[in-house]
């Protein structure tokens, strides 16, 4: 069996579509959906599975996060593998939701629980897309260093700080929260003429803006480029 997810459609990737195709006849399952949100019709219909299996395989990858990756392969190994693996339907990842290392499915509350009390908190702010990837780790560290400095720390995951949702729901969490500080890994621009001095946030607080490299530490100071 072959999975695809295929952005941009059968036009970028024509000739492995094709290929594909031969391999289909020979009796291989192939499956094809979009690499994004948007439907592809054109390509999933070239599916060798019914579309109810193969929808919820696209789901699976569109939603992400470690638990749904594990019940993709435990899906797709029962379905057409011969095995007997137990796994659930894609789980939904919301466009903005409280991260905490331990808990699957964090909710401000757990980090209060946690905190020390008379310490200040720091939103640290990231995309979303991490958290789809499992690629966490950097922000567990993050956590880890802010907590040994007598920081309560806050972990946000946001789709997008332009969507108006994800926007009110994060400065709903601060207020809440009475976060002293603001970490900042997201990178967006909110430059109006109209309003030239605008804050990012409604709440008065220093926003400290940080970079997620793409390189490691070793290759980072070895570079004379900066950061990568």
């Amino acid at each position: 069996v072959i999975l695809i997810s295929l952005h941009g459609g059968i036009g970028y990737w024509r000739y492995g579509v094709e290929r594909l195709m031969e391999l289909a006849a020979r009796g291989v399952q192939v499956i094809l959906v979009p690499g994004d949100d948007r439907p592809d019709p054109e390509l999933s219909d070239l599916s060798t599975v019914p579309a109810a299996q193969r929808d919820q395989l696209w789901q699976f990858l569109r939603q992400g996060g470690m638990q749904n990756a594990l019940d993709l392969y435990h899906c797709m190994a029962s379905q057409w593998l011969g095995r007997d693996y137990p796994w659930t339907e894609p789980q939904p990842l919301p466009r903005t939701a409280v991260y905490h290392p331990r808990l699957a499915s964090a909710q401000l509350v757990d980090w209060q629980a946690e905190w020390v009390v008379g310490q200040p908190v720091v939103a640290l702010l990231f995309y979303r897309s991490h958290l789809q990837a499992a690629n966490t780790g950097f922000i567990d560290e993050f956590c880890v260093r802010l907590q040994a400095q007598g920081i309560n720390p806050l972990p946000i995951a946001v789709a997008s700080l332009k969507e108006p949702g994800c926007f009110v729901q994060v400065e709903n969490w601060l207020d809440e929260a009475d976060v002293e500080l603001i970490l900042n890994t997201t990178g967006f621009a909110q430059s109006s003429p109209e309003a030239p001095h605008l804050r990012p946030f409604r709440r008065n607080v220093p926003v400290i803006q940080a970079i997620c490299a793409q390189d490691n530490q070793p290759a980072w100071q070895a570079s004379e480029q900066g950061l990568g």
